[in-house]
């Protein structure tokens, strides 16, 4: 498993991260380093976005962005 590295190359299809910077489950600035990454190749898909929210691994508290990324990510993909 170690050797695996899923995520060497950003995704084919338009992809929206959503990530706590008080996360104490995944690391915030190891998924920002993965993203940058990827934008830096200019690989990323078009409509492909990253939302950091003042919150922890839950987000329980920001719902309704995660509801309008989800939206916004339908509409931008054409594909509900």
């Amino acid at each position: 498993m170690a050797g695996l590295h899923v995520d060497a190359e950003p995704p084919s299809s338009p992809v929206t991260m959503i990530m706590g910077r008080q996360d104490e489950t995944v690391p915030f600035d190891h998924v920002w380093r993965t993203w940058n990454a990827w934008r830096v190749t200019g690989k990323l898909a078009p409509g492909s976005n990253f939302i950091d929210l003042d919150s922890d691994h839950g987000l329980v508290t920001h719902a309704d962005i995660i509801r309008d990324a989800i939206i916004e990510a339908t509409l931008t993909t054409g594909k509900i």
